[in-house]
């Protein structure tokens, strides 16, 4: 089943230099737009060690961490109602997860 994760878990085990754990665990993981947004914020605070995630970061099926975002509408609709009460990036797994029966990775 496919996997999309939010920041703070990519943040954990970023930190702890661990990035290989997620991908032999699970191969492909999503990394929503709003996410990678939050990884570079972090990166120009002064967060070093979110550059790892950021390097790891691609597009297309060669990418184990792949960006992707709202195909449809609705996903797009349930972000901006999830948002209200969520951080973006929550907000933008959620809505994935919901319209496409994806999993969550989220602490």
């Amino acid at each position: 089943m496919a996997m999309v994760i939010n920041n703070t878990v990519l943040s954990n085990f970023s930190l702890v230099g661990r990035l290989d754990i997620l991908r032999k665990l699970f191969g492909k993981v999503y990394v929503t737009h709003e996410v990678r947004e939050e990884v570079l914020r972090g990166i120009e605070e002064g967060y070093t060690f979110l550059e790892g995630a950021e390097m790891e970061v691609g597009i297309g099926k060669d990418a184990w961490l792949e960006l992707v975002g709202f195909d449809k509408l609705a996903e797009e609709q349930s972000f901006r109602e999830y948002a209200h009460k969520l951080g973006y990036g929550e907000a933008s797994c959620l809505a994935l997860a919901r319209h496409r029966g994806w999993l969550v990775l989220q602490r």
